[in-house]
């Protein structure tokens, strides 16, 4: 039968493993956060561009 010692033992490897695990998913949590940020900060300047290259076409067409 388990003694006293051997279950905190189990407990603090348990205890280990789970700050292991979430440092883990914390760390692939910000680089995946960093990524989308990158991204989505990409395509909404290429969307300002082309916006505004179409407003500017327009008006001075209508000029």
């Amino acid at each position: 039968m388990l003694e006293q010692k051997d279950l905190q033992a189990i407990a603090k490897l348990i205890g280990d493993s789970e700050n292991r695990l979430k440092e883990y998913v914390d760390e692939k949590v910000t680089g995946s956060e960093v990524r989308l940020k990158e991204y989505v900060d990409e395509k909404v300047t290429a969307s300002e561009v082309r916006l505004k290259e179409y407003v500017d076409e327009k008006v001075t067409a209508s000029e």
